[in-house]
Parts: C-alpha cells; sequence; structure tokens
C-alpha cells in the first residue's frame, strides 16, 4: 500500500497550525483546527466489505520534537470503552461510522464523577478537547453503524503507550493503552478513494 499523498497534506497542515501549542489550547482554536481539518483527512474504504478491518490505534505521524501526534483508530465492531483522559488537548475526525461520546465532569482532585454531554459524531464531523477543562470522556461505536475509522490528533506529551482511565469499578488507574500499530500494517485491508 502506497502512502497516499492525504496523509502527507494532513501532516504538513497539522504541523502549520499546531506544532508551537503547549499541553493546552484555546477550544475557539481547537474548534476551527476541527472545521477546517477534515478537509484535510483523506477517504479511506474498506477493501473487502465481508470481513471487518483489524481493529486498533494505528500511528500515521509523530512530530520529532514531541509537539503532536496523529494516529487512525479502527473500531471493533459494539466498541465500548472505559472513561479516560489524555492530559492534553485533542482533536478527531469520523471519516466512516458513527461514534458517541460521552463527557464527564470532574471533582476538584480531577476524577471524573457523571456524565454531563453526550455528542454523537458521524462521518465527516469532529470534536476536540482542551485542559485545564475536564478531557475525562468514553467512546462508543453507535449502533447501526460501518466499522468506524476516525483520526486523531494529540498535543504535546501524550504517551502514545500508557494512559489514565477509570476501571469498572470506578477507581482511577494508570496502565498501557492499547497496542499502537503503523498505518502501514492495513496494507490489503483499506483503499484511499
Amino acid at each position: 500500500m502506497r502512502k497516499d499523498a492525504s496523509w502527507d497534506r494532513l501532516i504538513e497542515w497539522s504541523d502549520q497550525r499546531v506544532r508551537d501549542l503547549g499541553m493546552s489550547a484555546p477550544l475557539d482554536f481547537l474548534a476551527d483546527f476541527v472545521a477546517e481539518g477534515i478537509s484535510k483527512c483523506p477517504v479511506i474504504e474498506p477493501v473487502a466489505t465481508d470481513q471487518p478491518v483489524p481493529y486498533g490505534r494505528y500511528l500515521i505521524h509523530a512530530d520529532p520534537s514531541g509537539n503532536y501526534n496523529i494516529q487512525l483508530d479502527v473500531f471493533s465492531k459494539n466498541y465500548q470503552g472505559l472513561a479516560h483522559a489524555h492530559e492534553t488537548w485533542g482533536a478527531f475526525w469520523v471519516l466512516r461510522g458513527r461514534l458517541r461520546v460521552l463527557n464527564w465532569e470532574t471533582d476538584a482532585e480531577n476524577r471524573p464523577t457523571r456524565v454531563v454531554t453526550q455528542s454523537l459524531i458521524t462521518r465527516g464531523s469532529g470534536s476536540c478537547f482542551s485542559p485545564p477543562v475536564s478531557d475525562w470522556h468514553e467512546v462508543r461505536v453507535e449502533e447501526p453503524s460501518d466499522q468506524v475509522f476516525s483520526i486523531h490528533v494529540y498535543g504535546k506529551e501524550f504517551d502514545l503507550d500508557r494512559g489514565i482511565y477509570m476501571d469498572k469499578e470506578g477507581r482511577i488507574q494508570q496502565g498501557p493503552r492499547g497496542l499502537l500499530k503503523h498505518w502501514q500494517d492495513l496494507a490489503g485491508y483499506i483503499r484511499f478513494l
């Protein structure tokens, strides 16, 4: 699979827009970033419709200075993630399917206490978050949905390997994120349109 020029377009555009941001970014800036960014994202589809694309997180680009990274997330059918936080700013776009995002309110110690809003993010739309406003959220595949593909851009000091999340008993945990793969591992599973 050849790297499509759309990845380059997204990487170059992101680099110009976010390379100098720290761990926090103004929400109005990120909202504009999301609004403009969908036009920079590649159009991708599965090669075969009768078999799912292997789910997981696929690294598209890691800024050499550590200021941001871009990843493609491929969700399994009926995925329901745990509440988690990134501890930096983030923006994402849904390229295929539908995601429900539940945003959590936090207490004085930044522990999630309750869901305060829900959003349905569909193909061609996106969302963003930035500390110090709570970035605790959980993500679910919304049915009915094609297998969901989404592109995520995370800010400075985002740890690609370890994260913070709330387990099913409501305890805050730190631990490994799902295995990070390289986007070229999708050869034979997706195509660029």
